[in-house]
This record gives C-alpha cells, structure tokens and sequence, in this order.
C-alpha cells in the first residue's frame, strides 16, 4: 500500500470502515475515491479497490 490511506480525514476512514463492514463495499470505495481525488490520487495509486480493508 502507497500510504493512502493516511492521506484520508478520520471522519473519511471511519466512514469507509463502516462501509465495508455492512457489506457497502461500493459506497466505501466512493467516499475513499472523492476523499483522494482533490489529491489527485485515483483508486489505480491507491492500489484499488481492495486496497479498502485499510492498514493490517
């Protein structure tokens, strides 16, 4: 992972987090993409939709 997702507000991380635990994977990747895109990172330097589950 590029170290995208600390870019992300927390407000953004929890709202994703919340998300993909209730099976809105979609939702979740819109909220990240709109987060990342005034930092002109798209889902593709993100690494992706799986790229969501966060940092391990």
């Amino acid at each position: 992972m590029s170290g995208w997702w600390a870019h992300l507000e927390e407000r953004t991380r929890r709202e994703a987090d919340a998300n993909v635990l209730r099976d809105r994977r979609m939702t979740a990747i819109r909220a990240v993409w709109e987060a990342l895109r005034p930092l002109e990172l798209g889902l593709r330097e993100a690494g992706g939709p799986r790229a969501l589950r966060g940092p391990r």
